[in-house]
């Protein structure tokens, strides 16, 4: 099945605002929604225990669910009960719900709160040269797989996108890759994709840190289990092109960067034409940048500029209909 998936990373977003989201999404004849909860602020989804635990000590992160903004508001969340009727609502309308855990970057709010896991130099990445660190984000990933495996979800995205982005003023992959410290990503990708394949669940993450310079070599391969959800083409960095990830092993999701949303939109138009005219195995024209038999595509939202995020479906619901409209002359 192809999937075609409406994906929202919004902070105080409600059940309701997520309930009308997948009304959209059921509509537009997409088959997915795609709900990022963890991305840089506070967690968007609390579970009833926020215990996590490791062979290093336990680790509670109910201070990470709020946020308390600059006119003092705190961000709202998601909490457990509201999620078992979004997951309960989504099956009914024979959605698929993705959700999203970022690691090892976008951890930033997470951290804040236990900077000896915080990898050297930045902020916003858990340490993944510490066991201790590791031990911490495979525990907090699988205590959310766990409970999403529970209620039928098939799917988890891990993110591993933008890792430790403040080294050199860089995105970290290129450093890593050049002092040596990529194998340290591979091996802790290897083990988190193991430890939530072998539950049954497809295995999905961003394709910055994937092959990362078109090299499975030097420090080892990523497992081929992995969804490779193709967003950037690196802007000058040296990311792995679809076709060199196809001829790895690796299946591919087209969620490029040209049909997202984000606070820097301003042209809406040529946006929405972008999602009318979606076509799932062509990323760009270039014929490294096309995919021979896509795994689906993907619209994503990060923000709106001047938008309430309560208010984002009244701009984006003609964009939902426009990408599942073509998603469904194509899966």
């Amino acid at each position: 099945m192809k999937l075609g998936i409406f994906y929202i990373d919004a902070h105080d977003i409600s059940k309701e605002t997520i309930i009308e989201y997948i009304d959209h999404v059921a509509d537009s004849g997409l088959n997915a929604f795609g709900y990022h909860f963890s991305n840089g602020g506070a967690i968007q989804f609390g579970l009833d225990d926020m215990i996590v635990k490791t062979p290093f000590g336990e680790y509670d992160l109910t201070p990470c669910l709020t946020r308390v903004k600059e006119n003092g508001e705190k961000t709202l969340y998601i909490t457990e009960a509201e999620m078992n009727e979004i997951l309960d609502y989504a099956k009914a309308k024979n959605i698929e719900f993705i959700p999203t855990l970022d690691v090892p970057g976008h951890m930033n709010y997470i951290l804040s709160f236990f900077p000896q896991l915080v990898f050297d130099g930045v902020k916003d990445s858990v340490n993944i040269k510490s066991e201790e660190s590791i031990a911490f984000a495979y525990a907090l990933v699988e205590k959310y797989a766990d409970y999403f495996k529970a209620h039928g979800c098939k799917y988890f995205n891990i993110g591993a996108d933008e890792f430790a982005q403040e080294l050199n003023g860089e995105m970290g992959f290129e450093t890593i890759y050049q002092n040596g410290e990529m194998k340290y990503f591979v091996k802790f990708m290897n083990g988190l994709i193991s430890l939530l394949a072998d539950k049954g669940l497809e295995v999905m993450a961003y394709n910055d840190g994937i092959c990362y310079a078109e090299d499975s070599e030097t420090y080892g391969k990523i497992d081929t289990r992995l969804i490779v959800l193709y967003w950037s083409p690196g802007w000058g960095r040296k990311f792995a092109s679809p076709l060199y990830l196809e001829r790895q092993g690796y299946r591919i999701l087209n969620s490029y960067h040209s049909f997202y949303i984000d606070a820097n939109t301003r042209d809406f138009e040529s946006k929405l034409k972008n999602h009318q005219e979606m076509k799932i195995n062509e990323i760009s024209e270039d014929w490294r940048f096309k995919i021979s038999n896509g795994v689906g595509a993907q619209f994503c939202c990060w923000s709106i500029h001047d938008t309430k995020p309560a208010d984002y479906i009244k701009v984006l619901a003609p964009h939902i209909k426009a990408f599942g409209e073509a998603f469904s002359k194509q899966k």
